[in-house]
């Protein structure tokens, strides 16, 4: 009988405690790259989101900026006009104030002597006559009140009521000469009669040494 042999092979294989603990090592491997890559991928998104508000504070301090330059834009803008309002203002007192004619602020200022006001209340020429005089037909308004000055400085204040006796009979006797004038009587009695034109300027001065130089009867 022919003897059968019996094959034997070894098998080659780690020992089981080796072969858990590399499987452990490949799970742990894979478990730090699913890590890395989350971590990567909250990181860009973070860095995302803080680019996109870094960008949004960004525009909203430049239009911050922008909302503040327009406000104080808007109120030096108020300044200027406050200051044009009160520039005119004070030229609109220096030449009449408020609630006063013309009439009565040129009144006024020949009483008080104060010779600027008088110049800016009239028209840029004047018919200016010293009765009984060559004085002086039409100067300029410089000339004028250099001309008053000197004429009415002895006189203390004059009276423009027009209701005066004196007065009336020189518009109804010498209606010729005084009708168009508002007339002024002083105590010395020296007479100054003015007259104003469309724009209520002082245009025509008319000027006497006395009302008893006239017949008035």
């Amino acid at each position: 009988m022919r003897r059968k042999t019996k094959k034997t092979g070894k098998k080659c294989c780690l020992p089981q405690n080796l072969a858990g603990a590399a499987r452990s090592d490949q799970l742990l491997i894979a478990g730090l790259v699913v890590v890395i890559v989350l971590s990567a991928v909250v990181s860009a998104r973070v860095l995302c989101s803080g680019k996109k508000q870094w960008m949004g504070d960004k525009k909203w301090s430049r239009g911050s900026d922008i909302q503040n330059m327009q406000t104080q834009i808007n109120a030096l803008r108020k300044e200027v006009a406050k200051s044009k309002a009160r520039t005119s203002s004070d030229a609109a007192v220096q030449t009449a104030p408020a609630g006063e004619t013309t009439s009565a602020a040129f009144e006024k200022a020949v009483n008080s002597k104060d010779f600027a006001k008088i110049e800016s209340l009239m028209s840029a020429r004047i018919y200016y006559v010293v009765d009984a005089s060559d004085c002086c037909g039409d100067i300029t308004k410089k000339e004028a009140v250099a001309h008053l000055k000197n004429y009415i400085r002895d006189a203390k204040s004059f009276d423009f009521d027009q209701n005066q006796q004196v007065i009336r009979q020189m518009k109804v006797n010498l209606a010729d000469t005084f009708a168009k004038y508002t007339i002024g009587i002083a105590n010395n009695r020296m007479v100054l009669s003015y007259h104003l034109d469309k724009q209520g300027k002082v245009d025509d001065l008319m000027l006497s040494a006395s009302h008893l130089m006239y017949d008035l009867e």
